[in-house]
């Protein structure tokens, strides 16, 4: 017996056959209204629901699309003057433009999230695609503040286990091995670091309003937990920093070649 041709549901379509999902159709005015809803049923169910708010007055306003490259730019002109990793969210934006383009906001879905984060795993380190993921979070949350997306598509996806870190020191026959292999200008650099413990974004970021030769301490005023710290000075670091040219010549402590900006 031949099958019952399945009955054609009003105002709901599948856009691609096969794909499972399906978008609903109706008409405001004379104009016409699409959306992507998901699974048949859901379909049915938001199709139902348009007809019951167009007979009430109460549609929602149609919501335009806006393109993924243009909001994660505009965020980040935004927080410019805020961010204090600026340098670091304009990388993670970069990642994330090269991946969604100009597709929509909406149209970023979870599963196209996690797929990429699955693939960026065998690039990088858990803790760099762990970042990548929280700026991607945090810009989906200014927009679906904006009324710009219905959902944060990041908040289904799950973040990679972070192995914990361990203190790594040289031992006293890798010292002096390390510094055969460096150039002699650029071991003072190294050696102020062993001798302060400064993180690498803290010694570049050193100022000489930072330094207090007198007292024997440097201030780092915004530290990786907020507020500023002190950090007392051996004579190896004290030695160093009065030996270096940048000390009359700079407002850098550890500049770049042209003496304009830091290291």
């Amino acid at each position: 017996m031949a099958r019952q041709p399945a009955t054609k549901q009003r105002g709901i379509f599948e856009k691609t056959p096969g794909s499972g999902v399906w978008w609903i159709q109706y008409f405001v005015d004379g104009q016409r209204r699409r959306e992507k809803v998901g699974g048949k049923q859901a379909a049915i169910n938001r199709y139902q629901q348009r007809k019951t708010e167009a007979r009430e007055g109460r549609l929602p306003t149609p919501q335009r699309d806006v393109p993924f490259d243009s909001f994660v730019t505009e965020y980040l002109e935004g927080e410019r003057l805020r961010l204090r990793a600026f340098a670091e969210y304009q990388r993670h934006g970069r990642v994330w433009i090269d991946r969604f383009g100009h597709r929509p906001l909406r149209g970023v879905l979870p599963r196209d999230v996690q797929t990429w984060a699955t693939r960026r795993r065998a690039e990088v380190e858990p803790a760099t695609v762990n970042r990548e993921l929280s700026f991607l979070r945090r810009v989906f949350s200014v927009a679906l503040a904006n009324a710009l997306v219905e959902r944060n598509p990041v908040k289904a996806v799950k973040f990679f286990h972070e192995p914990s870190g361990r203190v790594r020191f040289l031992t006293e026959d890798e010292e002096p091995r390390l510094r055969e292999q460096l150039d002699p200008s650029r071991w003072q650099i190294v050696e102020f670091a062993f001798n302060t413990g400064l993180r690498q974004s803290e010694q570049f970021g050193l100022r000489w309003e930072h330094v207090n030769l007198a007292n024997r301490v440097l201030t780092i005023s915004r530290s990786k937990h907020g507020g500023a710290r002190h950090v007392p000075l051996n004579d190896s670091a004290t030695a160093i920093l009065r030996s270096l040219p940048s000390r009359f010549h700079c407002r850098w402590v550890f500049p770049s070649g042209t003496g304009k900006t830091r290291l």
